[in-house]
């Protein structure tokens, strides 16, 4: 009796320490960040169902020995091989539902990050978009101030070509001139003449002035 009542201490103090560990392994693995590895998450679930399966093991174990006691026994090791097993289908199903928790954080979390880097791409797209039509309407804008200046330097060049096409003929229109005998004189009586007649003009123009002054 005595060799039984040890065991059977022992066997409520193994049961008491799986559980707690068990508690502490699932309180891990809530806990746990979506961003950690998928290794340590990994180890922490193999552990939990390993420790879930020994509590298990020790729930058919008590329930064995109910079946081979007698007396007061049979009741409290039923009773505790009862309890251990629903422990640990209550602590697997604990388990289960941490998992799924942490598969939907992550697959939450894998879900931002996709929209964030596709929003990144997108900016960067459109940011390189906006930058290269920026830059192809510069480039256009410098030819087309290209094209006028060349235009420009090309009349400049016409301008300056006429004018000493027109300073030639000029100078050779004067030198021809020269070489005439009397021609001095002749514009001279000209001008003379076009002088003469400037002056008669203005005088009749002033004398109907004065005449419209004076009859109005």
């Amino acid at each position: 009796m005595e060799n039984s009542n040890n065991m059977w201490e022992r066997k409520k103090l193994e049961v008491r320490r799986l559980e707690t560990e068990i508690e502490t392994h699932l309180i891990q693995l809530e806990n746990l960040d979506s961003t950690v590895e998928d290794t340590h998450i990994q180890g922490l679930h193999a552990e939990a169902g390993r420790l879930i399966g020994v509590l298990k093991g020790n729930a058919r174990v008590l329930g064995d020995w109910s079946a081979e006691a007698s007396g007061r026994d049979v009741s409290l090791l039923r009773q505790q091989s009862e309890r251990c097993e629903e422990v640990a289908n209550e602590k697997s199903r604990a388990l289960v539902q941490i998992m799924q928790s942490i598969s939907a954080k992550r697959a939450r979390h894998n879900l931002l990050a996709d929209v964030h880097h596709e929003i990144e791409e997108y900016n960067e797209t459109h940011t390189t978009r906006l930058l290269n039509e920026e830059q192809d309407s510069l480039m256009k804008t410098k030819a087309a101030t290209r094209r006028l200046q060349d235009q420009a330097t090309a009349g400049h060049q016409q301008i300056k070509e006429q004018f000493t096409l027109m300073q030639s003929a000029s100078d050779r229109v004067s030198r021809v001139v020269s070489m005439i005998p009397g021609i001095d004189s002749v514009l001279g009586k000209i001008r003379n003449k076009r002088h003469r007649d400037t002056i008669v003009l203005a005088t009749l123009i002033a004398f109907c002035l004065f005449l419209i002054y004076i009859f109005w």
